[in-house]
């Protein structure tokens, strides 16, 4: 896009070549003013008005009419549906050999429907993934009963007064010049981007997918949102955590080195992942309906459901809560109290109090969970594993060791086989039988089994992945531990520099895979900082212990346990400087907040 630094990311600047065929090349310029939940309201909204001042043949007017793309195209195409036709399949089998002797745009051969200055909505997907779901995505987001719900109480839209901007019809797939000269107004002109989702997060690792949902949030509240009917949400969480702007993909390399240069001379990639995996979740959230106390349909369900697995791994707790507790309202009453959907999401309910410390109300949900899917499931079931586990991770992040043990063998023993030892969810269970063990000073068993998940997560998950540096700090911690008694005994501190270099190096992970004020990040600055202490490095682990504090009051409330312990290990290092003491020893009460993760 050619921006300098002194012209913010989000302006618009010269006009892109020809661009990736993953999806369209968009650098939205910031729209006059924020989007809202009025779209297609009675008042003109500022965009319809920007598109409007268009030139006659500008870009942003070749929006088609959804009506016409779902009864007329796709009814004289059968062949994208019943073949599953990618959107690359449709160009070049349709589009293109159509196309080719006007050398235009396919909407000016068929004389398709345009916006010509109506309202549209910019359609972010990607062109490997089959046309005809896409377009589905779309017609569910526009029947009427959808539409009462994101609408909240705005006339709905006819769907012949429905436009979406689709590169394939807008842009001549001959000749990128003419219209890709203007395609960067395009996102800034449409009322809303409607980022279509797909079952492998495809679209999250595309770079100009990316691009356009960045500038679509930075326009306002409301501006970007995620269409997910259908898609099971629970696997697109390790393509989130996986989000990262430098690492996307594009078809061309000369489109990638353009637009990453872009935003090295804007907000820089690591600041942008940042901002962008918050505006997804906005978007994910703008999806929600208002509570009414009704059950809701299975769209609304899922739509809650999204949204608030989304906050929860991004550590929003608070927005999360509330959502989680509506899912499970709504399943109870609409499925019944030991249906297997019911269950997950009492599960999901008491995994989420126990990240925010509210550990007595997740303790009967946990065992809620499991008895219920050992009685639907049985006992082999990875459901079922997975309540085993997290029932001993809570008894164990309550200090009740002797009941979370046999537990957590259990777990490990079952999830090894049925699941492997190499999947996550073995690997998981075996990170919090270290935990339960080590906490029981049953030290024999502990670095193996906390070397052994690390080493799995790393091969199977990931250096960077947040378990990953959750077995790191694990093990730097247990280091630090044997490091500090064998520094009592006037033996090396050889294990202390390891565990050292594993904190500074987990911290690095969490901090660009996270972000500065995650939960998890904030464990691990606490981490760093009691090696730091426990070596007698006081000056450096102070600021560490300010920062996790003020973090944990920020984010996790002023009552959380692990806040309290802050306060607490803050004081005694100052009372240690003060008195010039090498070292402080933390009481034993403030075992749980002590960085293993909660055994995770």
């Amino acid at each position: 896009m050619g921006c300098h630094k002194s012209k913010p990311i989000c302006e618009a600047a010269a006009p892109p070549p020809p661009v990736d065929a993953g999806a369209p090349a968009t650098a939205g310029a910031q729209g006059s003013s924020a989007c809202s939940a009025s779209l297609h309201s009675s008042v003109p909204h500022a965009t319809g008005s920007l598109t409007q001042q268009r030139p006659p043949d500008h870009v942003s007017r070749q929006a088609v009419n959804l009506d016409w793309l779902l009864n007329t195209f796709l009814a004289q195409h059968p062949e994208v549906a019943a073949k599953k036709m990618s959107t690359q399949q449709v160009i070049d089998t349709i589009i293109k050999p159509a196309t080719a002797a006007r050398n235009c745009r396919y909407a000016d051969l068929v004389g398709a429907p345009v916006s010509d200055g109506r309202p549209f909505y910019f359609v972010s997907h990607t062109w490997s993934r089959q046309f005809a779901e896409t377009v589905g995505q779309l017609e569910r987001r526009f029947r009427p009963e959808a539409q009462h719900v994101w609408r909240r109480g705005q006339p709905l839209i006819p769907l012949g007064d429905v436009f979406v901007w689709f590169d394939i019809f807008a842009i001549n797939q001959h000749a990128f010049e003419g219209d890709l000269g203007r395609l960067q107004e395009v996102v800034s002109d449409a009322e809303q981007t409607l980022m279509i989702l797909d079952q492998a997060g495809a679209v999250l690792t595309r770079i100009w997918c990316l691009y356009e949902a960045f500038h679509s949030g930075r326009k306002g509240p409301g501006c970007l949102a995620l269409l997910s009917y259908g898609i099971d949400f629970a696997p697109l969480k390790q393509v989130f955590i996986d989000l990262d702007v430098a690492s996307a993909q594009a078809t061309g390399k000369a489109d990638l080195d353009r637009i990453q240069a872009d935003i090295e001379a804007g907000v820089g990639a690591r600041a942008m992942t940042h901002i962008l995996k918050d505006a997804l979740v906005d978007g994910m959230l703008h999806q929600v309906p208002p509570a009414t106390g009704r059950a809701g349909d299975a769209d609304e369900c899922g739509a809650i459901a999204n949204a608030a697995r989304m906050c929860h791994f991004s550590g929003r707790y608070d927005e999360a809560e509330p959502l989680a507790r509506r899912v499970l309202a709504a399943h109870e009453n609409v499925l019944g109290a030991g249906h297997p959907d019911t269950l997950n999401s009492v599960g999901i309910l008491a995994g989420l109090l126990e990240d925010q410390g509210k550990l007595d109300e997740a303790e009967p949900l946990a065992r809620r969970a499991l008895a219920g899917n050992e009685n639907v499931l049985g006992a082999g079931h990875p459901d079922t594993l997975t309540s085993i586990s997290s029932l001993a991770r809570l008894l164990y992040a309550q200090g009740k060791l002797d009941e979370a043990e046999p537990l957590a063998r259990r777990a490990v023993a079952g999830c090894e086989k049925v699941l492997g030892n190499e999947h996550p969810a073995s690997l998981s269970s075996v990170t919090i039988l270290a935990s339960v063990l080590e906490a029981q000073g049953k030290l024999g068993e502990v670095e193996e089994l906390f070397r052994r998940a690390l080493a799995g997560r790393k091969q199977v998950l990931g250096a960077e992945h947040p378990d990953t540096l959750i077995s790191e700090n694990n093990l730097a911690m247990l280091l630090q531990d044997q490091g500090s008694h064998l520094a009592a005994l006037l033996k090396t501190q050889g294990d202390l520099g390891e565990a050292e270099a594993l904190a500074r190096q987990e911290l690095a992970g969490c901090e660009k895979v996270l972000g500065a004020e995650h939960p998890d990040t904030l464990t691990s600055v606490d981490s760093l900082a009691m090696l730091l202490k426990d070596q007698g490095k006081l000056d450096e682990a102070e600021p560490l212990y300010m920062r996790v504090q003020a973090g944990r009051e920020k984010v996790l409330g002023a009552e959380h346990p692990d806040t309290r312990a802050s306060v607490n290990k803050l004081f005694l290092l100052q009372m240690a400087k003060m008195y010039h003491v090498g070292s402080v020893i933390v009481s034993a009460s403030d075992f749980t907040a002590r960085g293993r993760g909660h055994g995770k």
